[in-house]
């Protein structure tokens, strides 16, 4: 018997990272999971035989929907599928505008379907945006409860820092980050997005030569978004993302070491899943002592993240209740040398 757990995840309707997208040829749902065994332990890397079904009801009745993947690739237990990508048409929307509730059955190989059905928690926002004329009110499935909101822009271009207070009835989605530097410095030292989860504890989003974000980031009530760039005529940093209200059911983290040689820790608790949707590492030298790393709960490695020098996570990854994520800076004092990190959110497993 093998049991799944499902975290949907995305970071921008225009993005190909989307957890739920509509095309006008195709409406698909991109379901990414963690596959493990009746003993809790991740299956063996290898493709596998999945068959998903869209229910109506918690148990048993008739599916609206199934499609069937003959061949997905399992790599340390995660897994990725398009759902709706192999039938003409893709999910017919209707099957989650008509009815209250929808629930995704699981079945792999030649084993039962998996118990019990995950429960859509909301209308997935591509079918309301497909008919909405702007995002306001589409749904976001990095949680499925977060709706799209106001979006917002930051612009700064002087080297002091400007900061953005998130007020305490809201969090800010942030989906885009970037720093221009027109005199062709790339290596800008003095360039900063960086976002504080509360006064102990920051992440940054880009800096020196990570200078466009790939993944996305969460900044909590009462969180801070701060800016900075190199004091030269035309360079800035530029923010985008929207505002949403506060959602208790996610918590923001953010993590990372700007000096010192040994590994810091963050352990995700237990009965909770880790989505890690950033990680980096701004460095200049390629030294293996630069890393974001997974360790089971008997501290054996269990994934790196990312290593060496001039480093970012480009796909989000989930992380396993009672596992730790260690990162770790290699300590010599360098222009080039500004930290290594991560941020995500964490929700209740499934």
């Amino acid at each position: 018997m093998r049991k799944a757990l499902i975290v949907f995840v995305a970071v921008l309707v225009a993005s190909l990272a989307l957890a739920l997208y509509a095309a006008e040829s195709n409406t698909v749902i991109s379901i990414q999971g963690v596959l493990t065994n009746a003993s809790g332990q991740t299956v063996t890397d290898g493709n596998y035989k999945f068959e998903f079904g869209i229910y109506k009801v918690a148990t048993g009745g008739t599916a609206l929907f199934t499609e069937v993947h003959d061949s997905v690739f399992v790599k340390d237990g995660v897994y990725n599928v398009l759902l709706g990508g192999l039938t003409a048409g893709g999910i017919d929307e209707a099957y989650f505008r008509d009815n209250s509730s929808t629930w995704l059955g699981i079945k792999v190989e030649t084993d039962s379907e998996m118990e019990p059905r995950i429960k859509f928690a909301s209308t997935p926002y591509a079918f309301r945006a497909k008919f909405a004329d702007n995002a306001a009110g589409a749904r976001n499935l990095l949680h499925p409860t977060i709706e799209f909101g106001e979006p917002v822009s930051y612009r700064w271009a002087s080297s002091s820092w400007k900061e953005y207070e998130i007020a305490s009835d809201e969090m800010l989605i942030v989906t885009n980050a970037t720093y221009n530097d027109y005199n062709g410095k790339i290596y800008n030292n003095s360039a900063f997005a960086e976002i504080y989860i509360d006064p102990n504890n920051k992440c940054e989003l880009v800096v020196w030569e990570i200078t466009e974000l790939k993944g996305s980031a969460i900044i909590p009530p009462n969180g801070k978004l701060r800016l900075k760039v190199r004091g030269v005529s035309n360079n800035e940093v530029n923010v985008h993302g929207y505002i949403v209200p506060a959602d208790s059911s996610i918590t923001p983290v953010a993590r990372m070491v700007e000096s010192g040689s040994s590994p810091a820790t963050y352990p995700v608790p237990v009965g909770k899943t880790l989505v890690i949707t950033h990680a980096f590492i701004a460095d200049g030298v390629n030294n293996s002592s630069n890393y974001v790393k997974v360790y089971d709960n008997n501290d054996a490695l269990y994934s790196t993240i990312v290593m060496s020098e001039r480093k970012q996570l480009e796909t989000p990854l989930m992380v396993k209740g009672g596992y730790k994520v260690k990162y770790c800076r290699r300590g010599v004092s360098s222009t080039y040398n500004r930290g290594v990190g991560f941020c995500g959110y964490l929700v209740d497993s499934q």
